[in-house]
């Protein structure tokens, strides 16, 4: 083991600078969520919904097509 001096622990400042630029990214990002949020509320259709849907629709198509 070795021992570390406290100097060693403190990032430089340019790592620094780019956490920064990261929480403020995300905190904007947060802000614009919120908004598209109140402006949908019902949720957000999502692919994953879309997609589900569309194979709901093709089985019943399907369905159909062999009676």
């Amino acid at each position: 083991m070795r021992a570390i001096k406290f100097g060693e622990l403190d990032p430089p400042p340019s790592q620094l600078e780019e956490s920064r630029i990261l929480i403020q990214h995300l905190a904007q990002r947060s802000h614009v969520m919120a908004t598209i949020l109140a402006h949908h509320p019902h949720g957000l259709a999502l692919p994953l919904a879309n997609m589900q849907r569309m194979l709901a629709d093709k089985i019943e198509i399907n369905r159909f097509a062999m009676w």
